[in-house]
């Protein structure tokens, strides 16, 4: 077996000689990336996405809320399937990472509210609705990530039939 050096030990050896090296932020990410040239970013975004699943859902999302409303819905759902699935009982300290990731995708739900698109978001709601309950089974939910999720899919829904009240009745009152 090789012999490890303490990682306190290591960290100094990199700084003697260089002085204090600066940290990058996200600040000095942006002027970097402009100066790449456009394939370049394509392919690091899709190489990333190979690997992150997140990043992968949400260029996904973005590409299909481009391509229209129904693969914008379609993608939506998908992405809400996707991020609730458990395959396996999620003990407590997993649990807000999954929440997160449900999260996320009803934040896609709601863009399609957004984009005007109310009827589809009542039908996804619904569905949504079901397998977070049919999900939340399988969760240790201690810390009461299921009615707080639970909440925001009833929110759009109730938005998107308030919207669509609204629109009937503006229609009615031109006739």
């Amino acid at each position: 077996m090789g012999m490890r050096m303490p990682k306190t030990r290591y960290k100094e050896e990199l700084a003697v000689g260089r002085g204090k090296a600066k940290e990058v932020t996200l600040a000095d990410v942006q002027p970097i990336l402009q100066t790449e040239d456009k394939q370049t970013l394509i392919r690091m975004m899709l190489d990333w996405a190979q690997e992150d699943d997140r990043l992968r859902e949400r260029l996904v999302l973005y590409a299909a809320r481009r391509s229209g409303p129904e693969s914008h819905a379609n993608a939506a759902l998908r992405a809400f399937e996707n991020a609730v699935q458990v395959d396996d009982f999620v003990p407590y300290e997993q649990v807000p990472g999954w929440a997160r990731g449900v999260d996320e995708a009803i934040d896609a739900i709601e863009g399609l509210l957004h984009d005007g698109q109310s009827a589809a978001v009542i039908g996804l709601c619904e569905s949504a609705l079901r397998s977070l309950v049919e999900a939340i089974e399988m969760v240790d939910d201690s810390a009461g990530h299921f009615s707080e999720l639970r909440d925001r899919l009833k929110w759009p829904a109730e938005s998107s039939r308030s919207e669509e009240h609204t629109s009937e009745l503006q229609s009615l009152r031109h006739l």
